[in-house]
């Protein structure tokens, strides 16, 4: 007959092994959440600054389209 105590234990071993997993899942969801802000806000500024171009090209004709290409950095 298997002993209580050897089930007791092997609960409390898996509660702690889930609890530190739970641990490092909550640290991981916390590091991706502030990943996507961050994503999100380069995405706005990229916007931006692409838009404030397109703008710029629209109003002055003194860029040709070759000079647009090959002054992109990204």
């Amino acid at each position: 007959m298997p002993d209580p105590s050897d089930s007791l234990e092997r609960a409390r071993s898996q509660y702690a092994a889930a609890t530190a997993q739970r641990a490092r899942i909550q640290k991981q969801l916390r590091e991706n959440r502030y990943e996507l802000h961050v994503a999100k806000h380069n995405l706005k500024v990229s916007e931006r600054t692409i838009a404030e171009r397109l703008r710029a090209m629209y109003s002055s004709d003194q860029e040709s389209t070759l000079e647009v290409i090959l002054g992109a950095h990204s």
